[in-house]
């Protein structure tokens, strides 16, 4: 089970602790305003975003470990179904 810890810690940016059978880690994680406009997603719905967009990274078994610091739309090359998964799980 992950354990996912969100804190705000400025505009579109958010501390991430992660807890899984993997132990524990931090990720700085930045939301572009392109991806807000893109998906749809106003700025107080943001950190479900990133909630969203952190369970499906961390369920995936990618092959690279996320950095400790990435904007989402870097991840795209390691996960190129992301958007489409985030307006999935965004909608239901």
């Amino acid at each position: 089970m992950v354990e996912l810890d969100i804190r705000a810690e400025g505009e579109h940016a958010y501390t991430v602790g992660v807890t899984d059978d993997r132990g524990e880690r931090e990720h700085h994680v930045v939301v572009p305003a392109s991806m807000l406009d893109e998906l749809g997603v106003t700025v107080t719905e943001e950190p479900l975003l990133v909630r969203a967009a952190m369970e499906y990274l961390v369920e995936r078994d990618l092959e690279e470990p996320l950095p400790a610091r990435f904007a989402l739309d870097e991840v795209g090359e390691v996960a190129p179904d992301l958007v489409p998964n985030l307006r999935a799980r965004l909608d239901s």
